[in-house]
């Protein structure tokens, strides 16, 4: 990432991607890194430090497996009522699509209260398994191709908290991520990182923090963007070949003109 800035800095005209990790699960390091030392290409990886600790609360996955293995939900919620049928995928998805946009406007408190309504269970799953703990952060964090990034501690929504808490959420996941590797951490990326979760007020937050550049998760050409909102591509588990080359061609940039 910092040679990437770099030559973003001096304006060179020569095709680069970098590629990035985000949230800090534990697939990074048993699978993403031999394939990228096999290939020995280098890689970032954004932490939430919250997922450092020994118990890990993770609302979007106990929320896909509460809708996974129901065919029906109900529920009120801030005198709203709620009433998902969810007997076939395709029902499932959009559930989750429609009360994903509800959890991501919520802060921490209000998240768990609406995942107890909805799973009707006050005790949270640990998904302490599925992230990566202490010991394997620093392993990565010791290899030559690993640039570790903060990704904030508690992954909220920036655009829903006040300066002082995405102040807070960002110096204390510094702090966790500082103490740990003991060296400075350069880079950041927003949690979420659409339009709706940073823009501007962030972009320049972050930029006071000292960070050397931070990423979304929005896709405009990168020549118009500054280093605190540089666009991502996102590459999931359904893009094959062909649609990665259309990505990295530039056509991906020009059809999200139109969406």
């Amino acid at each position: 990432m910092s040679e990437f800035i770099s030559d973003l800095k001096k304006e060179k005209n020569e095709f680069k991607i970098t590629i990035t990790f985000d949230d800090g699960y534990k697939d990074n390091l048993l699978y993403a890194l031999p394939i990228l030392e096999k290939l020995n290409v280098p890689a970032s990886i954004y932490i939430s430090t919250n997922f450092l600790k020994e118990e890990v609360n993770l609302w979007w996955i106990e929320l896909m497996e509460t809708i996974r293995n129901n065919s029906k939900i109900s529920f009120k919620f801030e005198n709203k009522y709620f009433d998902l049928n969810l007997n076939n995928n395709n029902k499932k998805l959009l559930a989750y699509s429609s009360l994903r946009e509800i959890f991501l406007n919520l802060k921490i408190d209000k998240q768990n209260e609406l995942l107890e309504i909805i799973t009707k269970k006050k005790q949270r799953k640990n998904y302490s398994d599925i992230c990566l703990n202490k010991k394997e952060l620093k392993i990565l964090d010791n290899h030559e191709l690993i640039t570790i990034g903060s990704h904030s501690h508690n992954h909220l929504n920036f655009k829903i908290l006040k300066t002082e808490e995405i102040k807070f959420e960002v110096n204390k996941s510094l702090k966790i991520l500082e103490d740990l590797l003991d060296h400075k951490i350069e880079h950041f990326c927003y949690p979420y990182g659409g339009q709706e979760q940073a823009s501007d007020r962030e972009f320049k937050i972050i930029k006071e923090l000292n960070f050397s550049s931070a990423v979304t998760g929005r896709v405009y050409p990168i020549n118009k963007c500054n280093l605190f909102s540089l666009p991502r591509i996102y590459v999931g588990k359904n893009i094959c070949d062909k649609t990665l080359m259309n990505h990295t061609s530039g056509f991906y940039n020009l059809a999200n003109k139109f969406i």
